[in-house]
C-alpha cells in the first residue's frame, strides 16, 4: 500500500489497542467535526478490493476523508469472541471508508 502514496499516518507496527484508538485523534479533534465511520472485515486484501480502495483514496472529497486499512490478528485473535467487548476475530483485515 505504501507504493500507492505517502500515508497520512503509518501505524504499521505492534501497538496496544488504546494507541490504535488514539492514532487519529489529531485529525478529529473533539467537538470540531461530526464524523461517520463505516468498516468491513475481509480475509484477504485482494486485487479487487485494492481496485476499489485506491480510487476512493485518490479522490477524497475532503482532507478529513480517509481510507484506513488495519491488519488484524496478533493478541486480539488469541482470545475467544465472547471474552471481550470486541468480538470480530475471524478476518485478517479491517477496512474503513
Amino acid at each position: 500500500m505504501r507504493e500507492l502514496g505517502t500515508p497520512l499516518t503509518d501505524i504499521t507496527q505492534p501497538m496496544p489497542f488504546a494507541a490504535v484508538q488514539q492514532a487519529f485523534d489529531e485529525f478529529f479533534r473533539r467537538g470540531t467535526l461530526r464524523s461517520y465511520w463505516k468498516s468491513t472485515f475481509v480475509n484477504e486484501l485482494t486485487d479487487e478490493i485494492v481496485d476499489i480502495l485506491v480510487p476512493r483514496a485518490q479522490s477524497r472529497p475532503s482532507t478529513r476523508t480517509f481510507v484506513v486499512i488495519f491488519l488484524m490478528g496478533g493478541r486480539s485473535n488469541r482470545v475467544g469472541a465472547e471474552d471481550t467487548a470486541y468480538s470480530e476475530r475471524s478476518a485478517k483485515w479491517m477496512v474503513f471508508d
